[in-house]
């Protein structure tokens, strides 16, 4: 067997190199695909945990309770109530919203989507949150994509159900 010259063993450590650089590659596409779950399952838990501060949160509070029932039976509100409720409202469209990027953007299960969608749309029902929702998207007060998806999904799901 004849020596090998350094310009052979330059293309040994070539293709040794480039072996390599494939094999680290193929790692960090593993490394990014395990984050990218571990990221969706986070922001997953932490949005369904927001929207579960929110239900302990009025149903724990006595006065607050009893506002949210008065606006769900269609008794009038004194100003400072019907702002409570107005901005309780608020705070679960953002929620929602948020909930729709980030499934939009892959980042959320089409299963907890759907759940998420599909109770809120629910409390869409609502006369008091429906109103809250008409009023937001009069003052263009979300993303497009959540009043398009408001517009033309939610309110006629809300009217068809005789909402």
């Amino acid at each position: 067997m004849s020596k090998l010259r350094l310009t052979d063993w330059a293309d040994v450590f070539g293709i040794v190199s480039a072996a390599a650089v494939v094999a680290s590659l193929y790692y960090v596409a593993v490394e990014l695909d395990d984050n990218t779950a571990t990221h969706k399952a986070r922001n997953q838990r932490e949005l369904v945990d927001a929207l579960q501060q929110l239900e302990y949160g009025w149903v724990q509070d006595e006065d607050l309770a009893r506002i949210v029932y008065q606006a769900r039976e269609g008794q009038p509100l004194e100003p400072v109530e019907r702002y409570r409720v107005e901005s309780l409202v608020y705070l679960y469209l953002n929620n929602w919203e948020q909930a729709l990027h980030d499934y939009t953007h892959g980042v959320m299960e089409e299963e907890i989507w759907t759940a998420l969608d599909n109770w809120l749309t629910d409390k869409a029902r609502q006369p008091y949150f429906r109103q809250v929702v008409k009023q937001a998207m009069a003052g263009n007060s979300y993303s497009e994509l959540f009043e398009e998806h408001l517009r033309d999904v939610v309110l006629p799901k809300v009217e068809a159900a005789g909402g």
